[in-house]
């Protein structure tokens, strides 16, 4: 009986030390957790969750904003107050009632005034998938100043035009004067999805639009949203990225594009 008492007492001790060991074994790992929250920098792969390896250059950002348009790199940009250069695979076309080819001057790409009615001078840059994004910043003379496009076409206009073919498609061409915009898809004649007045500002005015699948978005010199939905927009994406220079008639001065950007 002394035996066996003095076994219990001594396995007693022992849980006890064995649970006081275990205790304090689970305090440390406790404090390697806390101290590897606080103090471990994290990675780009661990912060970007389900983002990481989303995309190359030129992808498409979701806004915080549901109604904001979506944030797009550019792919295409040339700044003609900076430089005289065009951007790299830029190929333009001036139609029969231009009074000039397009030309980069101090004030910026612009052309001699029209011959006749409807002239339109182009500048066209093909990207690598269709556009989600074109932007200019725009100079308007004073009195009765021509318009400026933004457009994306299916395919060439530059070789359409050359080899005297009818206009190509496009769902997205935003057609920019000194008051107000207007926003088409065209597809053998222009059909109009949008288009407001918009407030005057001092000096160049700057217009972007986005498209994301249907829906595109303007935004006006005053930042000034405005969202349309089309099923031709999706339809038409193409990926030739064109600015325009457009007079109505003789009378109109041509407007100057101080800078331009698509992707």
């Amino acid at each position: 009986m002394a035996r066996r008492g003095g076994g219990g007492t001594a396995s007693g001790v022992l849980g006890t030390v064995g649970l006081l060991v275990l205790a304090v074994f689970t305090v440390g790992l406790c404090y390697l957790a806390i101290t590897h929250d606080e103090d471990t920098p994290v990675t780009a792969e661990e912060s970007s969750g389900s983002n990481a390896g989303g995309g190359a250059a030129g992808s498409e950002s979701a806004s915080a904003d549901p109604n904001a348009p979506p944030e797009i790199a550019d792919q295409v940009r040339a700044d003609f107050t900076a430089s005289p250069d065009l951007p790299p695979g830029a190929r333009t076309y001036d139609n029969p009632a231009t009074g000039g080819p397009l030309q980069v001057n101090e004030a910026g790409l612009s052309h001699a005034p029209p011959k006749a009615p409807i002239a339109i001078g182009s500048l066209e840059v093909q990207l690598a998938a269709p556009v989600r994004k074109l932007g200019a910043t725009i100079g308007f003379p004073e009195g009765n100043a021509g318009s400026v496009g933004l457009i994306a076409w299916t395919s060439s206009l530059v070789d359409a035009r050359t080899a005297d073919q009818p206009v190509p498609t496009s769902g997205l061409r935003l057609v920019v004067t000194p008051s107000d915009w207007e926003l088409t898809v065209y597809d053998g004649g222009e059909f109009v999805i949008g288009g407001d007045d918009y407030e005057p500002v001092d000096g160049p005015v700057t217009f972007e639009v986005y498209r994301s699948e249907n829906t595109v978005w303007v935004v006006d010199p005053a930042g000034t949203v405005t969202r349309t939905e089309d099923p031709l927009v999706g339809e038409l994406a193409g990926p030739w990225a064109c600015w325009q220079l457009i007079e109505d008639n003789p009378q109109q001065t041509p407007a100057r594009i101080q800078a331009l950007w698509a992707g």
